[in-house]
């Protein structure tokens, strides 16, 4: 069973379709907007979703919608009946002259409206064939609403053109699908909606900072830099003062007379030999 049949079932199961609870607020002004704009704008919708089971959920609310509001059949087509589809758009055309099918009466209502489950899986030609046909024949009175789940399906919705409104419906968060079944317990579908948060899979929060590897030494800070100094002057005062009682108090040890002190530089020039004892020198 595919995960659009159990969903399917399960609200069966529990009687009516679940109700229209939205992850955002905003969500819901949204929907509204695409069933105006399908109904009484003339345009046609892209929705898109990177889950499948998010994707349903808003796409049975709009088909639920639509089945009550359009006075026009709302059809199910499958990437197999794309020549289906070109079929029934030939019959539309052949009803109206060329005038009529190229009409812009934006305010008319559609006389079928399409619903194109997994159009991420038509082939790109096919995509572009649909979305030509819808946006230069609006006459024709078809509107569309292409549904593409995963990542191949939010690339096709970039296909269609000007006529199409395109929504990629966001993953809701934790926080928005914890408050989403708060709702859901104030209403009596808790159930309904918790077997819908299981398929959806919120986000999960960001992982947090890993820790810096632990260094072998730490740089000093200038406050460590102070107390360094404070305690290296410290201990060489201390070592002075040592070494200064050891020469007081050990009978054995002197100090050096100053004279040993002085340089050779410093020491007193010899007398110079007076004239009486050169000359006494010279006769012998």
């Amino acid at each position: 069973m595919n995960l659009r049949a159990e969903l399917s079932l399960n609200r069966s199961a529990h009687g009516q379709p679940m109700p229209g609870l939205f992850f955002r607020p905003d969500d819901a002004v949204r929907l509204e907007g695409c069933l105006t704009s399908l109904l009484w704008e003339g345009r046609s919708l892209a929705l898109s979703s990177a889950n499948e089971a998010l994707l349903d959920h808003y796409a049975q609310w709009l088909v639920s919608r639509l089945r009550l509001r359009a006075s026009c059949p709302v059809e199910t087509y499958f990437p197999s009946s794309t020549q289906t589809m070109l079929s029934r758009f030939d019959e539309q055309m052949a009803r109206l002259t060329l005038q009529e099918s190229l009409s812009d009466i934006h305010q008319a209502s559609p006389q079928r409206i399409w619903l194109v489950h997994d159009a991420g899986a038509l082939a790109d030609h096919e995509l572009q064939l649909l979305a030509r046909l819808v946006g230069q024949f609006p006459g024709a009175g078809i509107r569309v609403v292409l549904l593409g789940a995963g990542l191949r399906g939010q690339q096709a919705m970039a296909v269609p053109g000007r006529r199409f409104l395109r929504w990629d419906i966001d993953i809701p968060t934790p926080e928005e699908a914890q408050a989403m079944r708060l709702r859901a317990r104030a209403e009596g579908c808790e159930h309904q909606v918790a077997e819908l948060l299981r398929h959806v899979q919120p986000l999960q929060p960001l992982p947090a900072r890993r820790p810096e590897p632990q260094r072998w030494f730490r740089p000093l800070r200038p406050a460590g830099l102070a107390r360094t100094a404070w305690w290296c002057g410290g201990l060489l005062g201390s070592a002075a003062l040592l070494a200064a009682a050891a020469f007081w108090l050990a009978p054995g040890l002197t100090w050096p007379p100053l004279e040993s002190l002085r340089s050779p530089a410093h020491a007193a020039p010899a007398a110079l030999p007076t004239e009486s004892r050169l000359r006494g020198e010279q006769r012998t």
